[in-house]
């Protein structure tokens, strides 16, 4: 069997690979290194589609949750100062400020367990997978609930 270097310059004896580090050709290549950034090159098995699509949309569920709790957070903020001032004691806890903050904390804490779990997601079965992209979905969707009701 023949070793990794070998088996790295005999792919690239007769191809144009740019380098993914800088984009230097590395036709001819006899060593595993870029002779133009010096990175170490390797040869590997790639997926040619990588089971990507859960992923991102049960990110973007959570990252659109999070992002919304926060953006209304700072809103509530902002106004209760300019139209109360600096509130003492317990002024701050107004239903809105509580509920958005509560969308915020639960919303994020399960987006960066959505992407420290990205690989396990990735290689979860099918069925898994969409079971747990709606539950984001629906996590946002109760978090856009308890945000109405708490404005009214």
């Amino acid at each position: 069997m023949p070793r990794m270097d070998d088996a790295l310059a005999q792919f690239l004896a007769a191809r144009d690979v740019p380098c993914p580090g800088c984009g230097y050709n590395l036709r001819g290549l006899t060593a595993p290194r870029c002779p133009e950034c010096a990175q170490e090159l390797t040869l590997r098995v790639n997926l040619q589609e990588p089971r990507l699509a859960g992923f991102i949309a049960g990110l973007v569920a959570l990252a659109a949750g999070t992002g919304f709790s926060g953006l209304l957070l700072i809103y509530g903020c902002v106004r209760l100062l300019v139209e109360r001032g600096l509130p003492a004691g317990r002024a701050w806890l107004h239903p809105f400020l509580y509920v958005t903050f509560a969308g915020l904390v639960i919303e994020g804490a399960c987006l960066l367990a959505w992407i420290a779990l990205r690989p396990r997601i990735r290689r979860a079965r099918r069925a898994w997978r969409v079971t747990l992209i709606i539950a984001c979905w629906l996590l946002t969707l109760v978090n856009l609930c308890c945000f109405v009701g708490a404005i009214r």
